[in-house]
């Protein structure tokens, strides 16, 4: 671990300042997330400074830096980027305000952000050196998770009945998502690590660390209680198993694995799933209305969709922006209220921003299929992991450092193979 270190604050102290800041925000992520309690405080607030410094360092170095021979972004994210800003601009307009400002900063952030990162993160070197200082970033948080976990619990949110009751863990955080950034981001790092080697440099990685991750992961998320983060686990492990099959190394981790899941899968159901998915699971058998499914989600679908519906088509087909509707419907239907990236694209940008948007998913997947198998692994499993968590929460934009993870492997998937290289950029 010392040798690890090591290597990576050599490979972090050699990057230029264009780069290393955003690295900076990384590391400090997770102590800066520890004082959501300021947010009473305004333009005050670390948050609020942080997320400024973040649009204000990535516009100033996104102008800066050359695209030399990089390909521009796809016409696809410029669409969705713009009809994005349109319409915020227009509820920002109709009812200005402080706090109207800063929901405009933080809903048009990871657009800016993406832009910059493009910039940057062009290389294999850079993009390694960028997980490894996610990797650094997570000990504080994935830490006192494992301590609420296994010790005591420091704070947490007590779950219905109806989604099996117990509590769900936040720590000394507002919410789950700041664990959920990174038992996810590690998980993400950790197979990528894990395909690199067993495919390309057909090294053994050792037992006991795959076991080891899998039951630090499995044991993270009974401390966080998070149907979709279930699903985006599952899927993480099925996607390794898929990337190394076939492979004289990596067929003892597809028995080890295999193994580990068919011996905890009755545990983890039993326990966790069932109790969890139980209003699901209620309407599959027509137990309940279909409404109350998702927590609720679907009742508060059902709502906005009936207003979006009566709107003129220029609105559905670009966004709320451009409706005569309430200016509170027009920030709760483009804001994370509507509980789905889906619904509130659909909304805030119209069909074209959505479709727009999922295009863009798909060129990012297309242009995966150029990369070596490790770095597509990467990009495919960020790419679903997005798709996931977009039905029912908001990843792009309140996933915190994962969104600025999943952003960096697309901007490595969307880079010049010419400029893709294991050579450190200028």
């Amino acid at each position: 671990m010392r040798a690890y270190i090591e290597r990576w604050r050599s490979w972090f102290n050699a990057q230029p300042w264009s780069y290393r800041w955003i690295l900076i925000i990384v590391l400090v992520r997770p102590f800066i997330d520890l004082l959501w309690f300021t947010k009473r405080y305004g333009i005050l607030s670390p948050l609020q400074i942080t997320g400024a410094l973040t649009i204000l360092l990535s516009i100033i170095y996104a102008l800066r830096i050359k695209i030399g021979q990089q390909k521009l972004l796809p016409f696809s994210f410029l669409i969705f980027a713009l009809l994005l800003l349109l319409n915020q601009m227009l509820v920002l307009i109709e009812g200005t305000s402080v706090q109207g400002v800063g929901f405009f900063l933080r809903t048009i952030m990871p657009v800016i952000l993406f832009v910059y990162l493009t910039r940057v993160v062009n290389t294999y070197d850079r993009f390694r050196g960028f997980l490894d200082t996610f990797l650094v970033a997570s000990i504080f948080p994935i830490g006192m998770l494992l301590y609420e976990s296994v010790i005591s619990p420091i704070s947490y949110v007590p779950l219905a009945e109806s989604r099996g009751g117990g509590y769900r863990l936040t720590g000394f955080y507002a919410d789950l998502f700041s664990y959920m950034s990174y038992v996810i981001g590690d998980l993400l790092i950790f197979g990528y690590l894990g395909v690199k080697a067993i495919v390309h440099h057909r090294r053994r990685v050792g037992y006991i660390s795959i076991v080891a991750v899998l039951g630090i992961g499995v044991i993270a998320l009974f401390g966080l209680k998070h149907q979709a983060s279930w699903g985006v686990f599952i899927f993480l492990i099925s996607n390794f198993l898929f990337y190394i099959k076939g492979k004289k190394k990596g067929a003892p981790y597809v028995v080890l694995i295999m193994l580990f899941m068919l011996v905890s899968s009755p545990f983890i159901f039993n326990t966790q799933l069932r109790a969890l998915f139980s209003k699901e699971i209620s309407v599959y058998e027509n137990k309940v209305a279909t409404e109350s499914a998702l927590n609720g989600r679907i009742r508060r679908w059902e709502r906005y969709f009936k207003t979006w519906s009566k709107t003129p088509n220029v609105t559905k087909l670009f966004g709320v922006g451009l409706s005569n509707l309430s200016h509170r419907d027009k920030v709760i239907m483009s804001s994370g209220g509507m509980h789905s990236d889906y619904v509130r694209f659909l909304f805030g940008t119209g069909v074209v921003g959505l479709s727009s948007l999922l295009i863009f998913y798909a060129v990012v997947f297309f242009k995966s299929m150029s990369l070596r198998k490790a770095e597509r692994f990467f990009v495919v499993s960020a790419g679903v992991i997005m798709l996931m968590y977009g039905i029912t929460s908001n990843p792009f934009g309140s996933s915190g450092s994962l969104l600025i993870l999943v952003m960096a492997g697309f901007s490595m998937a969307l880079a010049k193979k010419t400029e893709i290289s294991r050579k450190k950029s200028a």
